[in-house]
């Protein structure tokens, strides 16, 4: 018999050697640890009733962990990651050696005024980052502005709609420019 069934009794070590006795497990069904294991046991059995040390658990976090963090929770994910290549580094691997290099240099600032200069920082090297509030907004302002290109586009004889003036707007504005929203979400505004 290959003796009791209940997890919490023994081991899978003694389980299986208690079937390879019992010819109820053959040798060439016998598990590859189970000679390892057998050679090296362990100091303490993994039993289930075994006593656990009370430690606190060390703290593995490092600084980088929380910009990381927070980069990805104002940015979301704004680049594709290539790992075809392993000199090529990602925004917020960038970002985070940026930050580095800029806290090293003034050292007075805090925290939320070096994130938004190593965002500036970046910017003036050519890598624009988003927030997702702009992203949200920028889509919401296309959304909106082929909603109306469609409904106008139904009505025959006009020139260039609104919605069209928006899109061309939105293209123009793409590269880095500011975009004034407010325009294009209330049109009442455009209008007075």
């Amino acid at each position: 018999m290959a003796g009791s069934r209940i997890e919490k009794l023994g081991t899978v070590f003694s389980r299986v050697r208690g079937l390879l006795c019992s010819g109820a497990m053959k040798e060439a069904d016998k598990p590859i640890w189970y000679d390892v294991y057998e050679a090296f046991p362990p100091r303490v059995e993994p039993k289930f009733d075994r006593y656990l040390p009370e430690k606190e658990p060390i703290n593995i976090l490092y600084r980088e962990d929380s910009i990381r963090a927070k980069f990805y929770n104002t940015f979301g994910s704004p680049d594709i990651i290539d790992m075809k290549h392993r000199d090529s580094q990602c925004y917020s691997e960038r970002f985070i050696s940026k930050y580095n290099e800029m806290s090293k240099q003034s050292g007075d600032k805090n925290d939320s005024e070096l994130f938004e200069a190593t965002k500036e920082s970046l910017k003036l090297e050519g890598i624009n980052l988003k927030t997702l509030v702009e992203i949200a907004k920028e889509k919401k302002v296309l959304q909106r502005a082929k909603t109306v290109q469609s409904k106008e586009s139904s009505q025959p004889g006009e020139s260039k709609s609104s919605g069209t003036v928006w899109l061309d707007k939105l293209n123009e504005n793409k590269e880095g420019t500011d975009f004034i929203y407010d325009d294009v979400l209330d049109p009442e505004l455009k209008r007075k």
